[in-house]
C-alpha cells in the first residue's frame, strides 16, 4: 500500500520477480484502480520479492525501497513519478535473495534507517534447510542520503541467518526502537530481539523478553509478524505465523518485562493444518478488539503426504473480548472462499468507509483486493499522524485512545505482515464508544493531547 499522489484512494504496488512487469495501480474516485507503473517509472524494477512504502528523503511523500534477488533498490517519489536513487545503496552479491524490510529511526539521528531481511544465498535448497543462509542488513541513513551498512550496530547480523521477517517498534516500552527478526528454520536458529544498549550497538535480548522460542521451548518456522493489543490492557502484543503443522505463537506481553506464547488459551491450533504467511491484526468487525487474518497456501514442488501442499483459503479469527480466537469460516458469498498461495498481506481502508479492508499476494498468480462488506458492529478512529521532517511519517509514534474505563493503542510501524507495507493511518475499532480521548507519544517523546474526540472520522494530527 502506498500514497502515490496525495490523493484518495490509496494505491497498490505490486513488484514482480525475475525481472517481470510490475503494476502500480493507482486508485481512482469511483473505487477501480488504473494500472500506471510504466508512466510513473517502476513497471520493470529487476528481480522483487518485497516492497516498502516509506518517506526516505523526508519531503513528506512516499518513496518505494524494493528487495529481491541481488536486488536492493531506491524509488524516490518525485511529484507522483519515480527517480531511481538506488545508486544511494550499497552493493550487495548477485545471488543472495533479500526479503522483507522495516524501518525507523534506528541511531537516534531523526532520519529512517533500514533493515532488511537476508534469506537465500543461492545454495541449493537441500543445503540451506540444515545451514547458512545470508546475514541481515542495518543500513544507516547518512546526511547526504546514502545508506551505510552498519552492522558493527547489531553484531548478530554478521551471522548468516535465514530471516523470514523484520520489524521495528518499542517493544518494551523504553521510548527506543527494538528490532525484532524473525527466522525460518526453527529447528537450526532461533528468533531474535535487539535492543540498543548504552553505547547504542543492538544486542540480542530475545531470551530475556520470551520472544525466542513458541509455547513449547522450540524455534519458529516464522513466516510473518503482526503486533497490536489483543487482550485489551494497553500492552502491544504478537503474532507469529509458522510452519504448517504448528500453531501460530500469540505472544501476549506486559509491555516491560515479558512476553508469553499463549497459543492454546487463543485457539490457534485450530488452524494448525493451514501453511501461514503474512500476519494482520485489525479489527475488522469494529467491535472494539483487533482479529487475526492469516494468508495461506503452500506452493511446493513435491506434495506433502500430510495434504498441506495446494493453494489454501486465508484465515479468518475473531477476537472474543480478548479472551481468545474464534475461527470464521467463509460462506457462500465471502471473497476469502478461493483459496491461492498466498504469501504478502496489507490492510488498508482502500474505500475509506471506516472498514478495513485487505490485500494479498501470492507467489503463482495476481494479488487480490478483499473489500470488508461486513455491517460494522460498532464505531472507529481513523489517525493520520504527520511528524517532523525528516520522519512526516511519524514512524515509531505510539496513540492510546481511552473511553468508558478501556484503552487502545497503536505504535506507527514501518514493517508488518510479510514483505509488504500497511495503511500508515491508524485504525481502532471502538465498538458502542461514541468519543475518546486520544494522546500521541511522538517519537521525540513529545506528547500531543485531545479530549472528547468524536468517533467515525478520520482525524489529522500534526506534530508542531
Amino acid at each position: 500500500v502506498v500514497d502515490v499522489d496525495g490523493k484518495a484512494p490509496l494505491d497498490l504496488f505490486f513488484p514482480q520477480r525475475a525481472y517481470a512487469v510490475s503494476q502500480l495501480f493507482m486508485g481512482q474516485p469511483d473505487g477501480t484502480f488504473v494500472d500506471e507503473a510504466a508512466l510513473r517509472g517502476v513497471s520493470t524494477p529487476g528481480d522483487v520479492v518485497a516492497c516498502l512504502a516509506l518517506d526516505a528523503d523526508g519531503d513528506g511523500d512516499e518513496d518505494l525501497f524494493l528487495t529481491g534477488r541481488g536486488t536492493l533498490r531506491l524509488f524516490d517519489n518525485d511529484g507522483g513519478s519515480f527517480v531511481d536513487r538506488s545508486d544511494a545503496l550499497p552493493p550487495v552479491d548477485a545471488m543472495n535473495l533479500y526479503g522483507m524490510s522495516a524501518a525507523g529511526d534506528l541511531d537516534g539521528d531523526g532520519d529512517l534507517d533500514l533493515v532488511v531481511a537476508g534469506y537465500h544465498p543461492g545454495s541449493p535448497f537441500s543445503e540451506f534447510i540444515n545451514a547458512g543462509g545470508v546475514p541481515n542488513l542495518l543500513l544507516v541513513r547518512r546526511g547526504d542520503g546514502t545508506y551505510e551498512s552498519r552492522s558493527d550496530l547489531a553484531p548478530v547480523f554478521d551471522e548468516a541467518e535465514p530471516t523470514q521477517v523484520v520489524s521495528v517498534g518499542d517493544l518494551n516500552e523504553d521510548g527506543k526502537p527494538d528490532i525484532y527478526v524473525g527466522n525460518d528454520f526453527g529447528h537450526r536458529v532461533q528468533n531474535r530481539v535487539l535492543a540498543a544498549d548504552e553505547s547504542g550497538v543492538y544486542q540480542d535480548r530475545s531470551s530475556i523478553w520470551g520472544l525466542a522460542y513458541d509455547a513449547s521451548g522450540h524455534g519458529i518456522d516464522s513466516m510473518g509478524w503482526s503486533t497490536a493489543d489483543i487482550d485489551g490492557d494497553g500492552k502491544l502484543d504478537h503474532v507469529v505465523s509458522s510452519f504448517e503443522g504448528y500453531s501460530t505463537s500469540v505472544f501476549i506481553c506486559n509491555g516491560t518485562e515479558f512476553c508469553f506464547d499463549q497459543r492454546v488459551k487463543y485457539g490457534t491450533n485450530g488452524l494448525v493444518t493451514t501453511f501461514r504467511w503474512g500476519e494482520a491484526l485489525g479489527d475488522f468487525d469494529l467491535d472494539g478488539w483487533v482479529d487475526l487474518f492469516e494468508a495461506a497456501g503452500h506452493l511446493d514442488l513435491f506434495p506433502s503426504p500430510e495434504g498441506f501442499t495446494g493453494p489454501q483459503v486465508p484465515n479468518l479469527m475473531k477476537n472474543i473480548a480478548g479472551k481468545r480466537f474464534e475461527v470464521v469460516l467463509p460462506s457462500a458469498q465471502d471473497g476469502r472462499r478461493e483459496p491461492l498461495h498466498g504469501r504478502g498481506i496489507a490492510l488498508v481502508d482502500l474505500d475509506d468507509d471506516g472498514r478495513l479492508d485487505v490485500v494479498l499476494a501470492a507467489a503463482d498468480g495476481p494479488g487480490r483486493v478483499l473489500r470488508n462488506v461486513r455491517p460494522p458492529g460498532g464505531h472507529f478512529l481513523r489517525v493520520l499522524l504527520v511528524g517532523l521532517a525528516p520522519n512526516t511519517g511519524a514512524v515509531g509514534a505510539r496513540v492510546y485512545l481511552r473511553a468508558a474505563g478501556r484503552i487502545w493503542t497503536r505504535e506507527r510501524f514501518l514493517g508488518e505482515g510479510f514483505q509488504g507495507t500497511f495503511d500508515g493511518r491508524l485504525h481502532f475499532g471502538l465498538g458502542a464508544v461514541t468519543e475518546v480521548d486520544l494522546e500521541v507519544v511522538w517519537p521525540n517523546g513529545e506528547k500531543t493531547t485531545l479530549e472528547s474526540v468524536a468517533v467515525d472520522q478520520e482525524i489529522r494530527i500534526t506534530q508542531e
